[in-house]
């Protein structure tokens, strides 16, 4: 990771569909590096429904991403989704940015 860089901005944003669920959450999060220091902003602006399996992939990837040093945050949610996640209380391991948060730039652009 270059140490110039700054960290706080991503180096990928990923934009999810309306429905987030079993049937497309794995081709949908498939673009996804998993190279040390990446830090993934999932952009959850268009999503008004997520499922179960979908919210495990969210935990997988930010537990593959974290322990190369990098981080998943999330960004758009809607006040549904803000609601399933504080719920099964995965507010407390993945970072949201507050709902009225600008979505920042993507790092070298």
């Amino acid at each position: 990771m270059d140490p110039n860089q700054d960290t706080h901005v991503p180096t990928e944003v990923l934009r999810t569909p309306a429905r987030l669920h079993a049937g497309n959450v794995k081709e949908v999060l498939r673009p996804v590096r998993a190279e040390p220091g990446t830090r993934l902003l999932v952009d959850l602006a268009d999503t008004n429904a997520i499922d179960s399996t979908a919210l495990g992939e969210l935990v997988r990837i930010h537990r593959r991403l974290s322990g190369t040093g990098g981080a998943v945050v999330l960004g758009g949610a809607s006040a549904g989704i803000r609601r399933v996640l504080a719920i099964t209380r995965l507010d407390t391991i993945i970072a949201i940015l507050p709902a009225d948060a600008a979505t920042p730039p993507v790092a070298g652009s």
